[in-house]
């Protein structure tokens, strides 16, 4: 189920020889396979979000207590210890609301992960599904969204600040706060740091680099046949039920040939 996850309302159209048409919804755009993923990406985000990934079963005890201890000394929720485990399970399985009985299934099912999947590939799903803002879904949405670059493009301070997203994408995103997204990242750059990832020149560079945006339109979520996929759209209703349109995970064949289409166009 986590393999093949799909967000609730997504549905891809495609043409006759399966080529994306486009893709309506919160979906990952696009994904990056297992073994493409940068060591550099995997790093911020470990630094970011889970420092002790490699070292818990889906739970990190040591992460709780310290996430105590700094909430009590700062008098707020300053912050989470929900694991890099624990947030895919939260992602696929359940929602955001913030309850005992959700943090109690997020954990239960976070050991079940653990049990069930190795870290690389829990990993690589969580940098494929977590949401990072501007309806970018995973670290290939996000690398183009901001940056108009494939992952293994992306630079270190742009690397930092992608991971820095991940506990509230709308607040620390640089399209809306600058000046916020650029505290965020130094603090993803200083525990990179702090973790050994980078030296403390990349550290320094990277702290006093400009955000450099280059922002563009999510992958697909444009039509390339408009018209085409308004009314196909329209026809879902008779071959689909309410519940079925609303679950998503769709993947609609459609009659169009994208390759005749374009030649038309040019005609």
């Amino acid at each position: 189920e986590i393999l093949s996850f799909s967000r609730p309302g997504t549905i891809t159209l495609l043409s006759t020889n399966g080529k994306i048409i486009q893709k309506l919804g919160p979906a990952t755009r696009e994904k990056v396979n297992q073994k493409e993923i940068p060591q550099l990406v995997k790093n911020a985000f470990i630094a970011a979000e889970d420092r002790r990934f490699y070292k818990h079963n889906g739970i990190d005890m040591w992460g709780i207590i310290r996430a105590i201890k700094q909430n009590l000394n700062e008098r707020s929720i300053e912050e989470g210890a929900s694991t890099i485990t624990q947030q895919l399970a939260r992602i696929v399985f359940l929602n955001q609301s913030k309850t005992i009985t959700r943090k109690i299934k997020e954990a239960a099912l976070a050991l079940k992960i653990e049990r069930q999947l190795s870290k690389e590939k829990i990993l690589a799903q969580y940098l494929n599904n977590v949401y990072l803002g501007s309806s970018a879904y995973g670290i290939s949405d996000a690398a183009w969204v901001y940056y108009s670059k494939t992952p293994k493009l992306l630079t270190l301070p742009e690397v930092a600040l992608i991971a820095g997203l991940a506990p509230a994408p709308s607040l620390y995103s640089p399209l809306v706060n600058p000046e916020l997204s650029l505290q965020r990242r130094a603090a993803v750059l200083q525990r990179m740091y702090l973790e050994g990832y980078i030296s403390k020149a990349e550290l320094s560079e990277s702290t006093n680099s400009s955000l450099n945006l280059n922002p563009a339109t999510p992958k697909y979520f444009n039509s390339v046949a408009p018209f085409f996929s308004s009314w196909a759209l329209k026809q879902l209703p008779l071959y689909l039920t309410a519940e079925q349109l609303e679950i998503g995970g769709l993947k609609i064949h459609t009659s169009i040939n994208l390759s005749w289409q374009t030649k038309a166009k040019q005609i």
